[in-house]
């Protein structure tokens, strides 16, 4: 029981503090160019609800950190709520110089995009130190080895062959291997490989996982790591990563939007789990686990969802093209509707990876 409970506030611990440094990172991305344009800043704050402790900086700012570590904010002077949805409309037309709602559609931008940017900079230069250190993840579709019960390995193909096509797609990387496995609709695949500069094709039936409603196929195949530790190269992988997870994640909403399905879907309680795996596999894979949820972090927060980043871009966008903003009754109602399915969808994802492995 005791050990039990030592690993549950040890998990618990570092969960908390990987996440607070991301969110941290993601709001220093609106705050420093918010500053930098001379916008006032009132809260700056890592977590939700009552404050444990903080400080006030000599311009005002209340940084301060809060008891509910599952995101953070930063509070722009005038701003009625921490997602700058509305703002006071008793601002004098000096302290209006000082609010972010009466900027430039330029600043406000940047302002804006500031936050998923900083977690993708985050993203990179974590996968630098552990792509320099340890090396770079195999990103050719060669195979290195097979699982056990490998529908592949059965059918004869072998460790060194090089997928180039599944049922007509080309591949060129795992990754591209993995999009065409998921838009199997039967176990049966055709796949063609290269060996020794020659062609080989293979029939057979991939092995079939079902999640939930969904059925996925798997060759039972894997890649290995490659062994390059040099700066450019490391550097050239690290700035590529983020976006080529990116598009795949793209790529995977797109699915689960056709199938209606949300089984690819994790919440915080996932994080944990997958900040516990990476704590017992070293702290590389820590640091390699960061990198994916700041990711993840700043592309969420670029989908075009009202109360996220990327709904106020979009707002900014309209903007800038008709001349004047959205009328504040739509964009009271996109917010109050945004707000909404971010509370349900984050419900749901919570009761999934409570109740369903």
């Amino acid at each position: 029981m005791q050990s039990f409970a030592t690993e549950f506030l040890t998990t618990t611990l570092l969960f908390v503090v990987v996440l607070s440094f991301i969110v941290f990172i993601h709001e220093l991305g609106h705050f420093l160019p918010a500053r930098y344009f001379g916008i006032k800043v009132d809260t700056f704050s890592i977590g939700f609800g009552k404050e444990i402790f903080g400080w006030t900086d000599s311009k005002g700012t209340r940084w301060k950190f809060s008891w509910i570590p599952l995101g953070g904010y930063v509070r722009f002077f005038g701003d009625t709520d921490a997602a700058s949805t509305s703002v006071d409309k008793a601002i004098s037309d000096e302290d209006k110089l000082k609010c972010l709602h009466y900027r430039s559609v330029k600043e406000r931008m940047i302002v804006s995009v500031g936050g998923p940017a900083a977690n993708y900079l985050l993203a990179i230069v974590l996968f630098f130190a552990v792509f320099f250190l340890s090396g770079q993840p195999e990103v050719s579709s060669k195979i290195d080895s097979f699982v056990e019960n490998s529908p592949a390995k059965a059918a004869g193909l072998i460790v060194g062959d090089e997928i180039k096509s599944i049922n007509g797609k080309a591949v060129t990387s795992f990754s591209d291997v993995l999009e065409a496995m998921g838009e199997l609709k039967s176990a049966e695949v055709n796949v063609e490989v290269q060996r020794e500069g020659s062609v080989h094709r293979y029939m057979f039936l991939a092995n079939s996982v079902k999640a939930g409603d969904t059925e996925r196929f798997i060759l039972g195949i894997k890649t290995g790591r490659g062994a390059a530790f040099q700066i450019g190269s490391s550097l050239t992988s690290a700035v590529a990563y983020p976006f080529q997870i990116s598009w795949a994640t793209l790529l995977a909403l797109k699915r689960m939007i056709l199938k209606t399905s949300m089984d690819g879907l994790g919440g915080p309680i996932a994080m944990a789990k997958g900040i516990k795996t990476a704590a017992s596999m070293g702290v590389m894979v820590v640091i390699f686990y960061a990198a994916l949820i700041s990711t993840s972090l700043g592309f969420f927060n670029l989908l075009p969802i009202p109360t996220l980043d990327g709904g106020h871009i979009v707002f900014y966008a309209i903007e800038a093209v008709r001349g004047k903003p959205v009328s504040e009754k739509i964009q009271e109602w996109a917010f109050m509707i945004g707000f909404g399915a971010l509370i349900l969808l984050f419900l749901f994802v919570t009761y999934k990876d409570v109740f369903f492995k």
